[in-house]
């Protein structure tokens, strides 16, 4: 089976054979699976102003549909779409990912207030050495 990933624009339909689209008929949002393991999830919502839109769900949120559903996860494994090996993994994935995301925006996060410390403490230190010459 292939590695499961999200597709998150229309484009990224492009050349991919599609194995399976769930459109029940009070489904929110509509999942489309193709067979090399892309998951695309969307709605379609009706706006008094604009008209019909298509909204295409971003990968958390196709994550937390498709993975925290027991019936969407019962019916992709059943077709034979992916196996519950795949859909660990996939988690997995998206696990670490997450967890890199989050250790780069910390040490970002020091980075910036340790410049910000230096900033201030250069500022300060400036203007006591001016208030002790002025005394």
């Amino acid at each position: 089976m292939p590695d499961l990933y999200v597709i998150e624009k229309p484009e990224g339909l492009i050349g991919k054979t599609i194995a399976h689209i769930e459109m029940t008929r009070f489904c929110d949002p509509l999942l489309l699976t193709t067979t090399d393991g892309g998951i695309m999830a969307w709605r379609t919502c009706t706006d008094e102003y604009s008209g019909m839109e298509t909204d295409i769900y971003e990968s958390h949120m196709v994550e937390a549909h498709v993975f925290n559903s027991n019936t969407t996860k019962k019916y992709l494994i059943k077709n034979n779409i992916c196996t519950e090996a795949d859909i660990n993994k996939f988690i997995a994935t998206r696990i670490e990912e997450r967890r890199l995301y989050h250790k780069q925006l910390e040490k970002q996060r020091e980075e910036h207030d340790k410049a910000e410390y230096e900033r201030l403490k250069k500022k300060f230190d400036e203007e006591a050495a001016n208030n002790t010459k002025t005394d």
